[in-house]
C-alpha cells in the first residue's frame, strides 16, 4: 500500500526533497570515484528502515564503490555477534576509505569492539537512539547522526486530529532499539501535552492482541514503537506491517505510529522521520572526509525533518472527521 500525497507544499517535505536534489552534484563529483565505503547495517536487507537509509546513502555517494553488510540483529540476535566478526573480516579485506554504521546493534557489536579508537578509518554512525555517549562517541575516528523520534510532535498531531485524546499507552517490541527509545520518552514525557500512562513491552502477537483489547478500555490512544519481530502462533517473527495491519483493525481507539509503514499499514497518524535523511546526512559526512575534511571537525548531529502522515481509511473507520488544519501539509494514505 503506497501513500498518496495530497499536498507537496509542506516546507519540511520540501527540505528533504531539496537535500536529495542538491546531493546529485555531489554524486557526480569525480573526487569520490574509486573511493570505497563499507556500510554495516544492524538489521536485514529488505527491512524498510534500512532500505530508506540505503536510498539516502546512494543519493550522495553513487560515484563511490559501496559494499553493504547486514548483521540481521532483529531476526537473529544470537547470531549477530558472529556476523559482526565477519563484518570486521570484510573490513580488513575490503580496506574501505570510510565506514557507515546504521543503528544501535552495529555500534554495540561492531564499532565499539573492533573500530573505535583502534583503526584510522573514519566511521560515521547513524540511527543511534538518543544518546551516543553510551558508546563513547564521538571518538578519534567516529562521529555521526543521533536519531530523534518525533514523539512530542506526533502526539500533538494526534491531538489535533482527535481532540479527545488525553491519555496514551506506549507499546513496543522487546529489543535494544526500542528500550533506548523508551528511555527518550521517559525523559521527555513531563513536557508532553498528552499523559503517558503505561509502557508495555511485548514479545508475541497474542500478547499484543490481548493488550489492545485491554488498553482501549483504559486510554484514549496507543503510541506504537517498532513492532518488528513479534512472534506468531507458529513461532515466526512478523514484520511490523503485518502486526500493525491486524492490530489497527482490532483497535477501537487511534494508534499513533512512529514510522511511515505504521500509518500505511493502518495506524491513524504520526510525524515521521526518514531513513533517507539519515542516510544522506551520513553520506555527506563521508563525502567531506573523502575530500580531505578531518573527522574531528565534523560534530555529532541529529535528524531534523519530519512529515505528517494520516491514514484516511482508519480515520473514517474510527468516525474521525479530518479538518483542514490536520490535512494541510500531510501525506494521506488509504
Amino acid at each position: 500500500m503506497k501513500p498518496e500525497a495530497v499536498k507537496h507544499t509542506s516546507f519540511i517535505l520540501f527540505t528533504i526533497i531539496l537535500c536529495f536534489i542538491n546531493s546529485s552534484s555531489w554524486a557526480a563529483d569525480h573526487t569520490i570515484k574509486g573511493k570505497k565505503v563499507l556500510v554495516v547495517m544492524s538489521y536485514h536487507q529488505g527491512n524498510t528502515w534500512q532500505d530508506q537509509q540505503r536510498e539516502g546513502i546512494e543519493s550522495v555517494l553513487s560515484g563511490a564503490e559501496i559494499q553493504y553488510y547486514y548483521l540481521d540483529a532483529k531476526r537473529n540476535h544470537d547470531g549477530a555477534q558472529a556476523r559482526a566478526e565477519e563484518a570486521f573480516n570484510l573490513f580488513q579485506n575490503f580496506k574501505p576509505d570510510a565506514i557507515i554504521t546504521a543503528d544501535d546493534h552495529a555500534q554495540l557489536m561492531f564499532v565499539v569492539p573492533y573500530l573505535k579508537d583502534k583503526v584510522k578509518t573514519p566511521v560515521i554512525f547513524m540511527g543511534v537512539n538518543n544518546d551516543a555517549t553510551k558508546y563513547g562517541f564521538p571518538a578519534t575516528n567516529v562521529t555521526g547522526i543521533v536519531e530523534i523520534k518525533h514523539v512530542r510532535e506526533g502526539l500533538n498531531f494526534a491531538q489535533l486530529i482527535d481532540h479527545k485524546i488525553k491519555k496514551v499507552a506506549v507499546i513496543y517490541k522487546d529489543n535494544l532499539s526500542n528500550e533506548l527509545n523508551v528511555e527518550q520518552l521517559k525523559k521527555e514525557q513531563a513536557d508532553y501535552s498528552i499523559k503517558i500512562t503505561k509502557f508495555i513491552k511485548l514479545k508475541s502477537m497474542s500478547e499484543a492482541v490481548d493488550m489492545i483489547k485491554t488498553l482501549q478500555k483504559e486510554v484514549d490512544a496507543i503510541f506504537s514503537l517498532n513492532l518488528t519481530g513479534l512472534i506468531n502462533e507458529q513461532g515466526e517473527q512478523l514484520e511490523t506491517t503485518t502486526s500493525m495491519a491486524k492490530l489497527s483493525l482490532l483497535s477501537q481507539i487511534p494508534i499513533i505510529g512512529a514510522e511511515s509503514f505504521d500509518i500505511e499499514s493502518g495506524a491513524l497518524c504520526g510525524i515521521i522521520k526518514t531513513g533517507q535523511e539519515q542516510g544522506a546526512t551520513a553520506a555527506r559526512m563521508v563525502y567531506d572526509i573523502l575530500n580531505g575534511k578531518n573527522i574531528r571537525d565534523i560534530p555529532i548531529t541529529s535528524n531534523k525533518n519530519g512529515q505528517r502522515y494520516i491514514n484516511v481509511t482508519t480515520a473514517k473507520r474510527l468516525g474521525i472527521k479530518l479538518d483542514s488544519a490536520a490535512i494541510r501539509g500531510s501525506v494521506l494514505v488509504r
